[in-house]
């Protein structure tokens, strides 16, 4: 898969890894300055996306092509 802007696709890629964490947790996707998404359009940068369990757990990234990687607490 070749990176593309948007986030939702990538979202929808890692479904699989996201439904196994218990409880509730909270997505920050953190555009570009230049995101076409801050004049109110679709999403044309690669933003970092990063889910962060409320239990205090691993963070998981999600990288440009959807796949999720647990990293140290941020």
């Amino acid at each position: 898969m070749t990176d593309r802007p948007g986030y939702r696709h990538r979202l929808k890629a890692a479904a699989s890894e996201l439904g196994t964490m218990p409880g509730i947790s909270h997505c920050t996707i953190l555009h570009d300055d230049g995101c076409a998404i801050f004049q109110r359009q679709a999403c044309n940068c690669i933003p970092d996306i990063s889910i962060i369990p409320a239990d205090g757990g691993s963070v998981l990234v999600i990288d440009a092509s959807g796949q999720a990687s647990k990293s140290s607490k941020q």
